[in-house]
């Protein structure tokens, strides 16, 4: 028989992509007990300490909520996933990508886990309630896989055309983690430099330190 304990859980969770942290199922009224019998006989685990509601649907936004939540708050949904959370070329749904500083959970397959001493809250954002890392971190990620300057050209001009950076956010970005040897800062000081060399500095306003609702097309 539901509880409205249980009600409670079931709405934020639909709120969450169907997922849930024990932190959640306690904030809402359940008891140790509770939480025991529940995890035993009722939810479906996805992650250590991470759970989604039984009815609830599977869905990449759900293990990429599900990942994410089990990574916070020292994580975020990162590379692949996140350019295809903000719709750039480049992205993927059929794996799940994070970064954070330390993953202590199981892997699973399709589960795509970057340890990074380099990630801090600012370089967080929100797309669909779920952590992101930025665009421009995004971009600089890509750029580590793939160097290819007409591929990152691409990349750029779609993060550009969105609204997601601008040339300054995205130098600003990388000046502030070149000296850090991260992945992708040697490409993208290629982009900037040519760009600079042919006048391009596109004027272009945008909001990259805000939480973004972004809906995936």
């Amino acid at each position: 028989m539901l509880t409205d304990d249980d009600r409670s859980l079931a709405e934020l969770a639909a709120l969450q992509h169907g997922v849930f942290s024990l932190a959640d199922a306690r904030g809402v009224g359940f008891s140790r007990n509770q939480i025991r019998e529940r995890v035993e006989h009722d939810w479906i685990r996805c992650h250590e300490g991470v759970f989604r509601m039984p009815g609830a649907p599977e869905s990449w936004l759900g293990r990429l909520a599900a990942a994410a939540n089990a990574a916070a708050p020292s994580g975020a949904i990162s590379h692949r996933s996140g350019a295809a959370l903000f719709g750039l070329p480049g992205g993927r749904t059929d794996l799940v990508e994070l970064t954070c500083l330390r993953w202590r959970r199981s892997r699973q397959d399709g589960l795509i886990v970057h340890e990074s001493r380099r990630l801090h809250s600012a370089d967080m954002t929100e797309v669909e309630g779920i952590a992101v890392t930025r665009a421009e971190r995004i971009v600089l990620d890509l750029a580590g896989r793939w160097p290819s300057p007409d591929f990152l050209e691409t990349v750029i001009q779609s993060a550009r055309r969105k609204r997601l950076i601008t040339f300054e956010s995205t130098n600003e970005y990388f000046e502030k983690h070149a000296r850090k040897g991260l992945r992708g800062t040697k490409a993208v000081r290629i982009h900037s430099q040519s760009a600079l060399s042919q006048g391009q500095r596109p004027r272009l306003s945008a909001c990259t330190n805000c939480r973004l609702r972004i809906r995936v097309p």
